[in-house]
C-alpha cells in the first residue's frame, strides 16, 4: 500500500511564494555568474546599436534589447504590481492602472437564488 503525501503544507500561498522567490534568486545569480564569460563582444560593447537606431545612443544591444523588452512589459501594466521592479524604469512609458469592470450588485432575489446552500 502506498503512503499517501501530504501535500496541503506545500500548497498554501506562504509556500508557493517562498519557492518562487528563491527560483527567482536562482535565476538572477545564474545571469550574474553568466556575465563572468562575456562570449559575444558585439553584444556587450557600448555604441552597439548605433548604428541600427540612433535613439539608443551608447547604449549596447544587449542593453537595448533589455530596455525594449522592459518598455513591452510596462505597457502591458506589469510593473504596477508592487511585487515587480524594472532595471531601467527612468526609459519606460507611465500608463495609468487599467480600469476594473463595476462590481455586480446582487438584489435581494439573486442573492437568495445564488448563496443558497
Amino acid at each position: 500500500m502506498e503512503a499517501r503525501l501530504d501535500l496541503s503544507s506545500r500548497l498554501r500561498l506562504d509556500a508557493i511564494r517562498t519557492q518562487l522567490l528563491r527560483q527567482e534568486d536562482n535565476i538572477i545569480f545564474g545571469w550574474l555568474k553568466r556575465s563572468a564569460y562575456k562570449r559575444n563582444a558585439a553584444v556587450y560593447a557600448a555604441g552597439g546599436m548605433a548604428a541600427l537606431e540612433p535613439a539608443a545612443g551608447a547604449a549596447s544591444l544587449l542593453e537595448w534589447h533589455l530596455a525594449q523588452t522592459e518598455a513591452l512589459h510596462a505597457r502591458i501594466r506589469r510593473y504596477t504590481s508592487p511585487d515587480e521592479h524594472p532595471f531601467f524604469p527612468e526609459a519606460l512609458p507611465v500608463r495609468p492602472p487599467a480600469p476594473s469592470p463595476p462590481r455586480l450588485a446582487l438584489t435581494r432575489r439573486r442573492r437568495r437564488r445564488c448563496c443558497r446552500r
